[in-house]
């Protein structure tokens, strides 16, 4: 789609963030700049233009219809997937439950991304807690637990990872294998 738009990647990235007032990282921004003014999208002074404008419209559509919108069921299995984690803080200091909306978000970037259904989120969590029980030393809060942007900013997904452990055990075996480290 972007393509059908006579950019690259890179070019609707850094259009999408001049539009909306970000700032692009991890692209050669003067070398972008320097297509985008050559195609007309902004000026000199790197303002959008009318055409640089229609085009980040089109953009911000496919964005947002890429995004996967939640249901009314979705909502109330996030409400199941907050209260599983325990009430207060971890030991790290953070609350183990974060807000309804910020799971919403969180989800919303998650089933846009893995293919998983609400029943192995559900048993990977499951799993994830029992793991941590009953003092919950270096647990991970509801939120965190989904994805965490990681120092290089790629998202990092523990929970996509132990939906593949629930996915690769046998049926209703879910005994894991733990590795230890020979001293």
């Amino acid at each position: 789609m972007i393509i059908s738009l006579g950019l690259s990647p890179n070019e609707a990235y850094v259009l999408l963030c001049l539009k909306s007032g970000e700032k692009p990282q991890m692209v050669n921004i003067d070398e972008t700049l320097k297509v985008l003014y050559q195609k007309g999208m902004i000026t000199t002074l790197c303002h959008i233009t009318s055409k640089g404008l229609s085009v980040g419209d089109k953009l911000e559509k496919i964005k947002r219809s890429s995004k996967k919108q939640l249901t009314e069921e979705d909502k109330t299995k996030i409400e199941e997937y907050r209260q599983l984690f325990p009430k207060g803080k971890l030991p790290s200091g953070y609350p183990a439950r974060v807000s309804v909306k910020e799971l919403e978000k969180k989800f919303e970037h998650f089933f846009s991304n893995y293919d998983y259904d609400w029943d192995i989120v559900i048993k990977a969590t499951k799993k994830y807690i029992q793991e941590h029980e009953p003092n919950y030393d270096y647990m991970k809060t509801s939120s965190y637990f989904i994805y965490k942007s990681g120092l290089d900013k790629t998202l990092v997904s523990t929970l996509s990872s132990y939906c593949d452990m629930i996915l690769e055990s046998d049926d209703d075996d879910n005994q894991s294998i733990t590795f230890s480290r020979a001293l």
